[in-house]
């Protein structure tokens, strides 16, 4: 068997991408009727709400990574520890296709107004994100490996890790991982699908 301490699976974070591809045509219809109608306020109220996630992504696109270990789930940034899931306690596992994950991170006040401000839109980002990942796949890699579950999130009281798979010989790869350290049966996993008080970003190095 494996030892996942000595030889861990690294996977590197996509999910700032993914946020990023959903809220693009977002991002678009706003820009499109600043300049259609200008002197209207929602350009401003465009940047509001979208520079964090355009920051974001920009900062630190390639310097996240999961790492999985024996007995924990890590976390990472540019080698820093973000978060972990310790396995020998109890946790939670589903399948999503969302890039959720870190709800410890406290919501500052601006995240709550626009978490508020976004709820009945919540079903458009769903669509929205649904389709953003599909022309990633469609893009990126011509649908050769297109799943629409393409992530395990771990939930562990307030903490969350979500385990993105873009490439299948990865997801073998954690899907032998599961059932060696977990004994869990990855397609009988249910699917994850709760946006309440979920912060994508506020993510504090510890220590």
């Amino acid at each position: 068997m494996r030892d996942y301490d000595k030889e861990p699976i690294v996977i590197k974070d996509m999910n700032l991408l993914f946020i990023l591809l959903r809220e693009s045509p977002l991002i678009f219809a706003c820009l499109l009727i600043a300049v259609l109608k200008p002197g209207t306020n929602i350009l401003f109220c465009a940047i509001l709400m979208f520079v964090p996630t355009i920051t974001q992504y920009v900062k630190y696109k390639n310097k996240r990574l999961v790492k999985l270990t024996n007995n924990k789930i890590y976390f990472l940034q540019e080698n820093n520890e973000l978060e972990n899931i310790d396995l020998s306690t109890d946790f939670e596992i589903y399948r999503t296709f969302e890039p959720i994950y870190h709800k410890s991170q406290k919501l500052s006040n601006y995240n709550k107004f626009v978490h508020f401000a976004l709820f009945p839109f919540m079903p458009l980002l769903i669509i929205l994100g649904v389709i953003g990942k599909f022309s990633y796949y469609l893009f990126s890699r011509n649908l050769k490996e297109y799943r629409l579950f393409d992530a395990y999130l771990i939930k562990q009281d307030e903490k969350i890790i979500n385990i993105t798979m873009l490439n299948k010989n990865i997801q073998k790869e954690v899907d032998v991982y599961l059932k060696q350290r977990i004994k869990i049966e990855p397609k009988n996993l249910k699917m994850f699908f709760d946006k309440s008080g979920y912060a994508y970003e506020k993510i504090e190095l510890k220590g």
